[in-house]
């Protein structure tokens, strides 16, 4: 209807002009209509071609992002492989070391058998010659006994004789042997455990005069201690020869300081030796007093009996920090385990992580003397230690390196609970004594 309407004015007389002059837009206008399409065309060309720049250059950018990752994986890659063949050496290493010990100490106790059965069988020679003297002296007093009848006796003991000594001789040759497969095993050891304490030494920090650290000192027998030893003029740290009250001559490191002399009782430092050893082991001692080492319950025991000692235990990390913990103690015999007391603690930047106040009997893994019930803590940590309840500390533990991450070796390393936790395994380890009165 408004179309309509519209149409119908339009027709209209008055209004024929109006509609042509309207019919067309002025060349003005569609000038300035193409002038304008003209600028945005320009425009929207201009940024497209920015556009087109800007993605090509964050297309640059995210290639140079893929190669820079696909290099890193790569490295990724030939890192963990690395990791993984060093990790499979070292196993292998430790394997053979192990198999070494024990094939060492296999030979050792065939060794000993041999000579128990030599001196068995010279026992028995002795008796068949007192037996056969004897009948000898029967003979001289019963001439008129049947000559001939002793005479076969007299020949089947001479054979029965011979028979011991070819067997003696067999054996003979047996332990000859033994103790050159002995030998040479020694020899392999000390090999690696000469490259072993020079790359020590090379390693070794403090104010010790590094020239004089491994040399044999001349023995004293009236130094019953290191600090004895301090006291007589002896200021360099080494091996020294030392004779407690009552007890034979033994050999170990001193750590001489400015103000005393530590008699050392356990060191650590490399992983040279094995800890994980037997009862007879520890009380005896092991070990090499040139590199790692550990003294023996017996002696450790002979010396502190002497007078009140001070225990001193130091520890570093990996990353060579150490630290340091000084106690009064009291350690008993054999009939007691060799039960170890702490007292007070004196000084010192380490926390303590052994029971105070409460004998600890020593534990190993074929003697269970600790204060567990159900298990016996050496045989599940390695070593052997005065253990209360398991988990607080071990310094005779597998030499491991740094954090444990196999889940067979958790809490078997060497590991001091209040510093880093039980499942840190430390660089190094020393327990030494000295005399709590130390005036010179």
């Amino acid at each position: 209807m408004v179309i309509g309407l519209i149409c119908s004015t339009s027709s209209l007389p008055g209004n024929t002009h109006r509609r042509e002059k309207t019919q067309f837009a002025s060349s003005s206008d569609i000038s300035l209509l193409a002038h304008g399409l003209y600028l945005v065309g320009k425009g929207l060309k201009e940024h497209t071609d920015k556009m087109k720049e800007e993605m090509t250059a964050v297309s640059d950018q995210l290639d140079t992002y893929k190669n820079s990752i696909v290099n890193l994986g790569s490295q990724v890659r030939l890192i963990e492989s690395d990791r993984r063949a060093l990790t499979s050496k070292a196993e292998k290493l430790e394997i053979q070391d192990e198999d070494l010990h024990k094939r060492f100490m296999e030979l050792r106790s065939e060794q000993m058998k041999a000579v128990q059965d030599q001196q068995s069988v010279t026992s028995k020679v002795d008796s068949l010659e007192g037996k056969l003297e004897q009948i000898l002296g029967t003979l001289e007093k019963n001439k008129s006994a049947d000559i001939l009848f002793y005479r076969s006796v007299i020949e089947l003991q001479k054979q029965h004789v011979d028979e011991i000594l070819a067997l003696t001789k067999a054996q003979q040759q047996q332990i000859d042997e033994q103790n050159m497969q002995i030998q040479l095993l020694v020899n392999k050891v000390s090999a690696f455990g000469l490259r072993e304490h020079f790359n020590f030494k090379k390693n070794v920090k403090g104010n010790d005069n590094l020239a004089d650290q491994w040399k044999i000192q001349k023995p004293a027998s009236s130094d019953t201690d290191c600090h004895q030893i301090f006291k007589r003029g002896g200021k360099t740290s080494g091996v020294y020869s030392i004779q407690p009250k009552g007890a034979q001559l033994l050999q170990t490191y001193c750590r001489m300081t400015p103000e005393s002399g530590w008699t050392v009782i356990q060191r650590r430092f490399d992983g040279s030796v094995n800890f994980d050893r037997s009862w007879l082991e520890y009380k005896a001692g092991f070990g090499d007093v040139y590199g790692e080492f550990w003294l023996g319950l017996e002696s450790f025991y002979q010396i502190a009996h002497q007078d009140k000692y001070v225990l001193r235990i130091e520890l570093e990390d990996w990353k060579n920090v150490t630290r340091f913990i000084e106690y009064t103690f009291m350690i008993s015999g054999k009939d007691n385990e060799y039960s170890l007391i702490i007292g007070q603690v004196l000084t010192g930047d380490l926390s303590s992580a052994i029971s105070d106040c409460k004998a600890l009997p020593f534990t190993t893994k074929n003697q269970d003397n600790d204060l567990h019930t159900d298990i016996n803590c050496a045989e599940q940590h390695s070593g052997g230690w005065w253990f209360s309840a398991c988990g607080e500390a071990n310094l005779n533990g597998k030499y491991l390196r740094s954090r444990i991450n196999r889940r067979t070796d958790r809490k078997k390393g060497i590991f001091w609970k209040t510093w880093k936790g039980n499942y840190y395994s430390f660089k190094s380890t020393q327990l030494m004594i000295r005399p709590m009165r130390i005036m010179n």
